[in-house]
This record gives C-alpha cells, structure tokens and sequence, in this order.
C-alpha cells in the first residue's frame, strides 16, 4: 500500500511539474508576443493643385507642391460625367499635361504621392475646359473679354457706369424652398453713382441656366442645379440717355463647391 501511495504521489508532482511548466510558457506567451511586422507610414498629401488652360486647344497644365520623402507621384484626371473612368500615370515631376481634352466638358485631377509604396491620400480638383480659338465661353456663348474672367473684388466699366461684384456666396436652404437638385448662389455688386444708373446680369452655370429671387442689399439670390461646378455671371453696365453705347458684357467666374 505504501508503494502504491508513493508511485500516485510521483505521478502527481510529475503532473505538477508538467502544469508549471505549461504555465510557464503560457506567461511567456502572454508576456512578450512575437513582433508583427509594420507597414511603411502614409506620406503627406501633395498641396496647392492647380489646373490651368494652355494656349493648346483641349490641353491642361496642372502642377502641385512636392511633398518630403516622396519617390514618385501618381497622376490622373478623368471626365466629370457618368461612367467616366480615371487616366492615371506615374511621374517623378510636380506637374503634368492633359490633352485632347472635350471642350464643355469639366474634367477633374488628382494626385497622391508615393514612399516605400505607400500612397498618400488623394488631392483633387476641377477645371472646365473651355475654347481656345475663337475664345469663347462655353457656358454663355459670349467672347471672353480682353483679360479673361473677372473675379469678386474687379471693377468693370461701360457707358460712364462702374459696376463692382462685391461677394459670390452659397446659403443654404434653411427654408426648404428648393428641390434636392437645386442650390442657392448670391451675388452682390454695387453701381457707382449717377442718375439712371445700373446694370444688366444674367447668370448661367455648366450644369443648365439659373433662376432668380428676390434681390435685396444689392445682392440677387438665384437656384442654380445642385451638380454645378462653374457659375458665369455676365455683367452690362448701362445708363439711360448715355452718349455712346457699349453692349458688350464682362464675366465674372465663380467656382461653385460641392454641396
């Protein structure tokens, strides 16, 4: 009976030391795991895209700000319209030329910098192609003036009347007046003095034509479609009984944002 009880008591310590042992390793499983393997980190996003008509008819140059590290960039545009897909390439320059581009059509281009085979996120932006020769608006039809487009802040003059765009906002429709495919724009200008003095505006986008509201402050409030991404707004200046006439208008571009 005592060999009995001894040879149970060595098989339990050997089972003791057995379970200490895996415990052990369990500890040392739990305490220091293996290292896993890190990927590269993200490079910054390159900045300060810019897309600009050349003199080429359909051709666009756009250009970025380097980003440190960066091994290469990755480049594409595409048309802004259903089913439309990306043209993309690799370039070890800051800027790039698309040609062939469709006139009246708006493309976008984006581009992401690359380091140890990471890409950043993406940089985008938008660009209505328009025509070079004759140069033509492609949103109005009407001649680009001597100058291009003007901006808020220009002055425009015509027929002894100054006329100022002010401000190009977009409100948003508290008041639930429009549908879901429409949008709000407000345009401000102020007039110069004078007797009979005003002008003449009409305002069209690259998406279809706009309606007007009510104007108030000298500003106008116009819908214009929710997809629009150009706004042109054509300018005469006029006074009644002026000396001589001078009918040509001036436009005024404005980027609309993604609403």
């Amino acid at each position: 009976m005592l060999s009995v009880f001894y040879a149970t008591k060595r098989r339990m310590a050997r089972y003791a030391t057995v379970a200490m042992l895996m415990g052990l390793m369990l500890t040392l499983l739990v305490v220091a795991p293996p290292a896993m393997a890190q990927s590269a980190p993200t490079p910054a996003a390159p900045t300060n895209l810019k897309a600009k008509l050349t003199a080429t008819q359909g051709q666009v140059h756009w250009n970025w700000n380097a980003v440190a590290g960066a091994t290469k960039y990755r480049a594409c545009d595409r048309a802004v319209r259903q089913g439309a897909k990306w043209d993309c390439d690799d370039t070890t320059t800051l800027g790039m030329y698309s040609s062939n581009l469709t006139v009246g059509v708006t493309y976008e281009f984006a581009v992401a910098s690359v380091k140890d085979g990471v890409y950043s996120r993406w940089a985008k932006t938008r660009l209505l192609i328009e025509d070079a020769i004759p140069h033509l608006c492609p949103i109005t039809g009407m001649p680009i003036p001597a100058g291009g487009y003007k901006s808020v802040g220009d002055t425009v003059r015509a027929n002894g009347v100054s006329v100022t765009v002010t401000g190009a906002s977009f409100p948003a429709d508290t008041d639930r007046q429009l549908t879901n495919d429409r949008r709000f724009i407000k345009i401000c200008a102020t007039v110069s003095k004078g007797e009979s003095s005003y002008y003449n505006g009409n305002l069209d986008t690259d998406a279809g034509l706009s309606m007007q509201w009510n104007s108030l402050d000298n500003c106008a409030r116009y819908d214009i479609p929710a997809n629009a991404t150009v706004a042109i707004f054509a300018v005469r200046p006029w006074r009644d009984n002026a000396s001589s006439v001078d009918g040509h208008p001036f436009l005024y571009r404005f980027n609309v944002p993604a609403n």
